[in-house]
């Protein structure tokens, strides 16, 4: 029971990461074509300002929900 309730909670994290991955990419590219280089560097920060918020907060939460 408790490798499956891991499973779940660890295949939504992967998907939170897959979705964050695909959107910033496609969001800099529209930005990188439109010829809005600035825009898209931004947008690039932004991903990887909120990637690095979601892994403290998942590493938080992992450390602090494990027991010995």
């Amino acid at each position: 029971a408790g490798l499956g309730i891991a499973a779940v909670v660890l295949q939504t994290a992967v998907g939170l990461c897959v979705f964050l991955a695909y959107g910033t990419t496609a969001s800099v590219a529209r930005r990188r074509g439109a010829g809005d280089l600035r825009g898209a560097r931004a947008q690039g920060v932004d991903g990887l300002w909120l990637a690095l918020g979601i892994g403290a907060v998942t590493t938080v939460a992992g450390v602090a929900l494990t027991g010995p």
